[in-house]
């Protein structure tokens, strides 16, 4: 048999990237800190006299959903950041490039899609850089496709 190669990959390789406005590729968030995103799809029930039958209830999928929180050290003139920043302001949605890791040609998974920026916190604490929190909800499908 041979050895498993789990595939295990550090936090900090994961990126996020921005389309501007302007259309072209994604261009990545460098002074981003964190992100995380999720993917949920709704159950439905589909329990009918057939199957409430057997005593168990059945289900299907329903609608897919999904978020991302990043998190980003405040950089003046960061262009990628304006576009966060002024989506929320103009209510226009972002194309996003989501990354586990950035790999081109590797075949590695790249998520992308469009969302609304729903929140923009801003920070300014004192032992620590500025900061900019945003909550991008998904708009429609996240695909997955390879690097």
């Amino acid at each position: 048999m041979a050895a498993v190669t789990t595939g295990k990959k550090q936090g900090y390789l994961a990126q996020i990237g921005v389309v501007p406005q302007a259309g072209g590729s994604a261009i990545l968030c460098a002074t981003m800190k964190e992100v995380d995103w999720e993917v949920k799809s709704a159950k439905l029930d589909s329990t009918d006299r057939n199957t409430a039958s057997t005593g168990w209830e059945s289900s299907i999928n329903g609608l897919n959903s999904w978020t991302a929180t990043a998190k980003f050290d405040y950089f003046e003139g960061d262009a990628e950041l304006t576009e966060l920043r002024l989506a929320i302001f103009n209510k226009t949605p972002v194309s996003v490039a989501l990354y586990h890791e950035i790999n081109p040609g590797s075949g590695e998974p790249v998520y992308t899609g469009q969302a609304i920026v729903t929140s923009a916190k801003f920070g300014g604490k004192t032992s620590d850089l500025q900061g900019m929190d945003v909550q991008l909800d998904g708009n429609g499908p996240l695909v997955l496709g390879a690097q």
